[in-house]
């Protein structure tokens, strides 16, 4: 019998599936040791650490910058979530990173119950590709993110879950609401995830479902609310300056400089999805959160300090509309099986290139050399008879001393200046800190360690001996 092109292509996208799929699986034990390790696997653990230990000891949450050196401006829902469970007991870095992780088997069940209920097939080759592309921004320029302690994929987690709710509902007001609420709580978990909410009501209000867009607004509206009223109720004013008045240095050029470089190595997924999305049957809602999601995420990147965490919704609409184009069960087969094949051949790329670098890692105990570095330099903070302080804040708290210097919200202070930025150059011109610890000194982003900070920090410390380019001493 002989074999027809849609049948080259089923077979081809099928091995490319398999392949994809297991380079995956190898991605995600190959990132165990350092999950389950005590190296700081990235600049937000430590402050959202420190941010989950005054839940748990019933301190401070929303500190005063210029009072305290440390500032926190995210919503509260994840710090109450790790602060409570460390009560029971717990390293709250670790448990920070299992809330990670269930956040995106959240995010990836969402994506698979979103394509199915909007009209994927749901055949296990269909479900295996929704989450083959739906982990794909781990695999890119987000690949750091995987299980680090962060609220970033428990927001996206939620946020989508809700997404699922509301389209299952099919108009349902009631439960329409119910959805939207939710969303109202992922907002609270993270505060920048917009692009979703507002797909929704415009697919919601334009497809003439106009009762179950009402329903939507009084949900969110209403449920954001009670938690701004439950927000005041327990830190009153300081929440509000925390999160709306933090300094923040806001440059549009900063929109291609950091856009550019994430989005490089997704960028051919990115021209296939709204290719796909004009050329194959792709419901708008996902039209509408993938072109808001390039819009109002790249918009952001223009606030200093705003990176990988900005974009991520283009990912997570750019992997609906491929899993929806590649998997349209009312489509006509060829059409979608290239589509598959197209992405499944880039995702295999990605991979490759992926395991390039982590696979030499691992055979060179990259992480043992890690953990050996930082478990000086936690020594040496330990040991130190002074005060301290430390770019990344896991240093200072895998010590057991107090956080005394939030260093990107304090490098902002410096170039808005606010008197928390002179507060720190001060304590650095006197040498009020026996050792300070850098993740990498001196290449260090301007965002953290302004000019005028930096040349203090030359003039009056210099690099220890010990450990590399880690620990600052005075001279």
């Amino acid at each position: 019998m002989t074999r027809t092109h849609h049948d080259w292509l089923r077979t081809g996208s099928r091995i490319l599936l398999g392949f994809a799929g297991a380079m995956l699986a190898l991605i995600m034990v190959l990132r165990v040791p350092w999950i389950a390790s005590d190296v700081p696997l990235a600049y937000n653990e430590g402050w959202n650490a420190y941010h989950a230990v005054a839940v748990r000891d019933g301190t401070m949450l929303y500190p005063s910058l210029a009072e305290t050196g440390t500032v926190n401006n995210y919503p509260p829902i994840s710090f109450l979530l790790v602060g409570t469970i460390a009560r029971v007991g717990g390293d709250p870095i670790r448990i920070g990173r299992m809330v990670n992780l269930l956040g995106l088997l959240l995010t990836v069940a969402a994506m698979v119950g979103v394509v199915r209920r909007l009209g994927g097939a749901r055949t296990p080759e269909a479900t295996l590709f929704t989450v083959v592309v739906s982990m794909l921004p781990f695999v890119g320029p987000w690949h750091h993110y995987l299980g680090i302690n962060d609220p970033q994929m428990l927001a996206h987690g939620i946020m989508l879950g809700a997404a699922w709710l509301i389209v299952r509902a099919e108009g349902s007001p009631g439960a329409t609401a119910g959805g939207a609420a939710l969303m109202a709580v992922a907002g609270f978990t993270k505060h920048n995830l917009l692009p979703l909410p507002i797909a929704m009501l415009a697919w919601l209000w334009f497809s003439g479902q106009r009762r179950a867009a009402w329903a939507f607004m009084g949900g969110g509206l209403g449920a954001a609310a009670i938690l701004v009223a439950g927000a005041y109720v327990a830190w009153g004013s300081a929440f509000f300056e925390s999160l709306l008045a933090t300094p923040r240095l806001t440059r549009l050029d900063r929109i291609p400089e950091m856009g550019i470089p994430l989005l490089r190595t997704q960028l051919p997924l990115l021209l296939l999805a709204a290719i796909a999305a004009i050329m194959v049957r792709v419901p708008p809602l996902t039209k509408w959160y993938f072109g808001l999601a390039v819009v109002i995420c790249l918009a952001m990147l223009s606030g200093e300090g705003v990176g990988q965490s900005g974009v991520f919704d283009i990912g997570l609409a750019m992997g609906l509309v491929l899993a929806l184009a590649a998997n349209a069960s009312h489509d006509k087969p060829s059409r979608h099986r290239v589509v598959q094949v197209a992405v499944l051949g880039w995702a295999c790329v990605l991979g490759v290139q992926r395991l390039w670098g982590q696979l030499p890692a691992a055979l060179d105990n990259a992480h043992g050399r890690a953990a050996a570095q930082h478990a000086m330099v936690v020594q040496l903070l330990q040991n130190s008879p002074g005060a301290v302080a430390c770019e990344a804040a896991a240093d200072c708290f895998r010590a057991g001393r107090p956080w005394t210097w939030d260093a990107f919200n304090v490098g902002q202070a410096v170039k808005m200046g606010h008197p928390a930025g002179a507060r720190m150059i001060e304590a650095v011109t006197t040498q009020r800190f026996a050792v300070i610890s850098m993740q990498n000194w001196p290449d260090v982003a301007p965002e953290f360690i302004p000019p005028s900070l930096r040349r203090a920090l030359e003039a009056h410390y210099r690099l220890a001996d010990s450990v590399g380019p880690r620990l600052l001493i005075p001279r």
